[in-house]
């Protein structure tokens, strides 16, 4: 009985096509990098997501209202009342915070006198920690060297208020007693709002000397009563300022 003839070519062309198919079932090295990068971009995105549900972006301005306060916080709370006469003299003269509102219109906060005495809101005659002063009376200073002038009244800084009449607090600052004062004001003070009517400088909002500054000399008005205050002392420290 003759052997079946098998042809050398059809082994040939077999073996080919399975080796073929077995490449083509073979991830290419293109393939897999293409796969990987894929994957690492989908983990670094998961992870991200992550990371800021965990640890949401923080404003800027959160970051400023959380920073420690000013160490002369609470200043008016640590001074001592003064018992006895006090003469406040132009010489003496640190600074002066007044205020110009549509209830007081000339109206009085504070004056600082060297070495370390304040006249309140009410009139009263107070001895300030050294500490307490010296961060005060820098600020003071700073405020009428460091910033731009405004070109308005009073170098008048204003806060943006959706209607008018609010208060204008200002600052009177001696840098030297043989010289005018030196003056800043701020129109609209509160806290929690910063926003300026129209830019000053490079600054849109208010500067961060002022806010620390006079948000620290509203403490001078605690405990004022209006129409209890001593006028004759508060009078007497009017006549310096003039």
């Amino acid at each position: 009985m003759p052997h079946p003839v098998i042809s050398l070519k059809g082994l040939e062309a077999q073996s080919l096509g399975d080796q073929l198919n077995l490449e083509s079932s073979i991830p290419t090295r293109r393939s897999i990098v293409a796969t990987s990068r894929i994957s690492l971009l989908f983990l670094t995105l998961a992870s991200a997501i992550l990371f800021l549900y965990q640890y949401p972006l923080v404003p800027m301005s959160s970051i400023y209202t959380t920073a420690a306060p000013n160490p002369a916080v609470g200043w008016h709370s640590r001074a001592v009342r003064v018992h006895g006469s006090f003469t406040p003299t132009r010489a003496s003269l640190a600074f002066a915070s007044q205020l110009n509102a549509p209830v007081d219109p000339e109206g009085f906060n504070a004056a600082f006198f060297a070495p370390n005495i304040v006249v309140d809101a009410r009139g009263v005659v107070l001895k300030v920690r050294s500490q307490d002063w010296n961060s005060l009376t820098s600020l003071a200073r700073r405020a009428v060297t460091e910033l731009p002038e405004t070109g308005l009244f009073r170098n008048q800084w204003r806060i943006l208020h959706p209607r008018t009449g609010y208060p204008i607090d200002w600052l009177s600052v001696s840098l030297d007693p043989h010289d005018e004062l030196k003056e800043v004001a701020v129109y609209g003070y509160e806290q929690g709002n910063d926003v300026l009517e129209q830019p000053v400088g490079e600054y849109t909002t208010l500067p961060p000397i002022l806010k620390e500054l006079f948000g620290l000399l509203q403490e001078a008005r605690d405990g004022y009563v209006r129409g209890e205050e001593d006028t004759a002392v508060i009078d007497r420290v009017k006549e310096v300022l003039a």
